[in-house]
């Protein structure tokens, strides 16, 4: 599977479970088989996790044909190799760092970085991603400020897919062709932005 490919299976997955906490790797391989019988084609397992790269190996080995598994929490360099030797095919980090981003590039395995800050998106966008992962960019800021933020990120997402996480529904409306409404972890919704309006 080539690196669009992959990112390409994120994006129309819509959901990617995070499994993160103290679990042995055979207990993330179960919960892994669990998300997959519920419809489930993405599972990240953070780094900060006992024994996460056992578990990422696991579930590449066992759910690899059905399933991404990637990994997560990825903050420095050697993190990038020994997740992308322990299977992982996708890399997601809370924060950018372009060492991080060169290491995947070099590798071949799409890096994903959280970004929140404006200044973060800028330096993501140095990096030139092909996907971008927005925590709530519109966070904070007056109206005057979500009107040209909204403008920014429409220009800046042309090319790329941009997963934005927001609780700011009308300016999402302006900037996405496709929304996912979860409530605790369920999809309640989904669908491009005038049956979500309507709905």
């Amino acid at each position: 599977m080539t690196r669009t490919d992959i990112l390409a299976s994120i994006e129309a997955s819509a959901l990617v479970a995070i499994v993160r906490g103290n679990f042995q790797p055979e207990q993330v391989l179960e919960i892994g088989h669990a998300l997959v019988r519920g419809g489930i084609s993405a599972i990240e397992v953070t780094l900060n996790s006992d024994r996460a790269l056992e578990a990422i190996s696991l579930l590449e080995q066992n759910l690899g044909d059905n399933v991404l598994i990637g990994a997560g929490t990825v903050v420095a360099p050697d993190q990038v190799d020994e997740a992308v030797a322990a299977g992982a095919r996708y890399l997601i980090a809370p924060g950018l760092d372009s060492a991080c981003v060169e290491r995947a590039r070099r590798r071949g395995v799409p890096f994903i970085p959280g970004v929140f800050t404006a200044t973060e998106i800028g330096l993501a966008l140095a990096n030139s991603p092909s996907l971008l992962l927005l925590d709530e960019p519109l966070a904070g800021m007056s109206p005057r400020e979500r009107v040209e933020t909204v403008k920014l990120l429409r220009s800046i997402s042309k090319g790329r897919t941009a997963i934005i996480i927001d609780h700011d529904m009308d300016s999402l409306f302006e900037l996405v062709e496709h929304v996912t409404v979860l409530q605790e972890g369920r999809v309640l919704v989904e669908g491009p932005p005038e049956q979500i309006k309507s709905n």
